[in-house]
């Protein structure tokens, strides 16, 4: 049991809560969640001056992959860039994380021609003594000395902190084990206070969450209108007018004080009866659509296929599930918003189906609503359209009292006219009632859609703010906790130390015991992943597995990391003789999934996953913030399988293991491990 976890820290916020190692929305069997984050830490072109290449070689050399950042020193060295700063980090980069078996005779030949080059750099004052230092190392190295290679090490061990500290770090595989042993209660103490460092179990999370896409909401929709409907309009009201004109004409021509009064009323009763009656209609339509939005079905939203769509279908599911009110079933809740769900689905679907805005980039809003839903179910407003369309009594009686005026005073005006024009007044009054009707008809359409189109507008701004807000809040709840990759490799690298503290413990041995040793972290099958542009790729939980290699056989133990909490679970441990080691070899899969096959002469064969195609391929698609433009077209990205692999620890692991199987003990007495 590793007795150096800490506590697992409270659970965050709702808005924020996760769920480990499980099966999310639009998750499958194998690593969960791809993102990329968008950030220009590793950005890089062949025309950028030396002095970015240099920056950006330390940024790679510290966040654990120093074959790419060797790469860029030595470019920026060819460019000019030639100071003691930068033939310093070249020679860490070399020596980082391998041995000097690992090193080819190029390589070799490279690091002693350039140590007799350091010479001319070690006069500046900052960095030319831990040049020294490490010319010293290589020359003793290359060509070993036992007394040089100790006053090497005791000029390291004399640096000041911070590059003392550095060197240390790198140079772990190439230094004595008399050094390593003087030294390691410092590392392990060191690798102790990192570990659970910048409240590491309330941040991690955020580098797993992808850059979430901009605020946007389904803009409302005009009425649309179909040509000559606006003539046909226009030329029904001129006729309704016309009519009722001269229906009004032959009624001041009979000079009777009764119909006068009547035709009065009846105009200001037909202006308040067809206002309160469109009022009526409206909100009875407009509720009748409220309803029918929310009780809709959601069967048509499938959740089959692995395309946006269904993932946007399984997110709503998953999270309406997840945020339902207390003491409900889930079953129910699915039923009770199946038509909220839908509309807001649909939504989502229509606004953001866009070939560079994935699922992870619109899961913040979904699990926004998915909230917000249940906050208006708890406090009563989840049917506030309800209240906002229901129909006063002021229009019923208003409505109701001037149609019975109307129809009172329409029958006086009649009677009157046709007294006093009977064929005239006849025409007329039939073509004012079907003009009146026919245009009441169109206009109520017009002015439904337009009164339609203002309520959408409302609703429209209402969605969009509180988008906005949740937006901007979430934002910058990622920026206030997601870790650099700094922090992100001083973590790794803190929980390996402990790793290899606890293993020392258990088998009892210390450095002076150790001829070399290999860590190989690989994903496990149900991690997360995410990475910024060009950068390693990270996940939330490793296995990890070491091998110690001392002079009775290979010590290897294997543990899962939480990564998130630091907690490391399922530990294993074997120990095998030397000649116990049968055969090791790469075993490559045509997507790019690498297996190493380590087979025992008594056990069975055992493979090592050590990187999967699915990473090779998130890599090389390089997903990309949806709310920012593409980066510079003569910015290259770099080799997927590359950068993997030497944040694995594949290649030492390979060697030592190969080297094993190849002469057993042998591999011992023909030095250079």
């Amino acid at each position: 049991m590793n007795t150096h976890a800490a506590p697992p820290p409270p659970p965050p916020e709702p808005h924020e809560m996760r769920t480990d190692n499980s099966a999310g929305p639009g998750s499958v069997v194998g690593i969960q969640a791809s993102v990329v984050h968008n950030a220009n830490v590793y950005q890089i072109s062949a025309t950028d001056p030396p002095e970015k290449k240099y920056r950006t070689g330390v940024r790679y050399l510290e966040d654990g992959v120093p074959r790419k950042a060797e790469e860029l020193f030595s470019e920026a060295m060819a460019d000019g860039l030639d100071t003691a700063e930068v033939r310093f980090h070249w020679a860490l980069s070399m020596f980082s994380a391998r041995s000097d078996r690992d090193l080819t005779k190029d390589e070799r030949a490279r690091l002693t021609t350039a140590a007799e080059r350091f010479v001319a750099h070690e006069d500046d004052e900052e960095y030319g003594p831990a040049l020294g230092a490490v010319r010293e190392l290589i020359i003793h190295r290359l060509d070993p000395s036992a007394e040089g290679i100790e006053l090497a090490e005791k000029r390291i061990l004399a640096l000041p902190g911070a590059l003392r500290e550095r060197s240390l770090r790198h140079l772990d595989k190439v230094l004595s084990a008399a050094t390593k042993d003087n030294v390691w209660a410092n590392t392990k103490k060191q690798a102790l206070l990192e570990r659970h460092s910048g409240s590491r179990g309330h941040r991690v999370w955020a580098y797993f969450e992808a850059d979430p896409a901009g605020p946007r909401a389904r803009p409302a929709q005009l009425p649309h209108i179909a040509p000559g409907e606006r003539a046909r309009i226009a030329a029904g009201t001129l006729l309704c007018a016309l009519t009722v004109g001269y229906l009004g004409w032959l009624t001041l021509s009979s000079a009777a004080p009764v119909a006068i009064v009547a035709y009065a009323l009846a105009l200001a009763a037909a202006w308040v009866t067809a206002r309160n009656a469109f009022e009526w209609r409206y909100r009875v339509k407009r509720l009748r659509w409220e309803e029918q939005r929310r009780r809709a079905s959601a069967a048509n939203g499938g959740s089959d296929g692995r395309g946006f769509a269904a993932g946007v279908t399984r997110s709503f599911e998953f999270y309406f599930s997840k945020y339902r009110p207390r003491d409900h079933e889930k079953d129910w809740w699915l039923a009770e918003t199946a038509g909220l769900r839908t509309y807001l689905r649909d939504e989502i679907v229509e606004i953001y189906r866009e070939s560079h805005v994935s699922l992870a980039n619109v899961v913040w809003l979904i699990r926004y609503h998915a909230i917000d839903v249940q906050k208006q179910w708890r406090a009563g407003t989840i049917d506030d359209h309800k209240v906002r369309f229901q129909i006063a009594d002021r229009t019923k009686i208003l409505c109701v009292l001037g149609l019975t005026i109307l129809l009172l005073t329409v029958g006086c005006v009649i009677q009157n006219a046709l007294q006093a024009q009977p064929a005239g007044a006849a025409v007329a009054t039939f073509l004012a009632v079907a003009g009146g009707l026919y245009t009441a008809r169109k206009w109520h359409r017009v002015a439904s859609g337009r009164r339609h189109y203002i309520d959408d507008l409302y609703d429209e701004g209402r969605r969009r703010e509180g988008r906005e807000n949740e937006f901007r809040r979430w934002t910058q709840r990622l920026k206030d906790a997601r870790p650099s990759e700094e922090e992100m490799e001083t973590w790794l690298r803190s929980d390996t130390t402990i790793l290899i503290a606890d293993a020392l413990e258990h088998f009892r041995i210390s450095w002076r015991d150790v001829i070399s040793y290999a860590v190989l972290r690989v994903p496990t099958p149900s991690a997360s992943r995410a990475q910024e542009r060009n950068g390693p790729l990270r996940y939330n939980s490793y296995a990890l597995r070491l091998f110690l290699i001392t002079e009775d056989g290979v010590r290897e133990v294997s543990k899962v990391l939480n990564f998130e909490t630091g907690a490391f679970n399922s530990e294993e441990r074997n120990t095998f003789r030397f000649d116990a080691v049968s055969s090791v070899n790469v075993v490559k899969g045509a997507d790019g999934r690498q297996n190493l096959r380590l087979t025992l002469t008594n056990g069975p064969t055992r493979d090592i996953l050590v990187t999967k195609g699915q990473d090779l391929e998130l890599a090389a698609d390089d997903l990309r913030n949806p709310e920012r433009p593409d980066t510079d077209a003569d910015v290259e990205p770099d080799n997927p399988l590359d950068t993997s692999l030497d944040t694995t620890g594949f290649a030492p692991t390979l060697r030592i293991l190969e080297g094993i199987a190849a002469d057993g003990k042998n591999w011992i007495a023909r030095g250079n491990y």
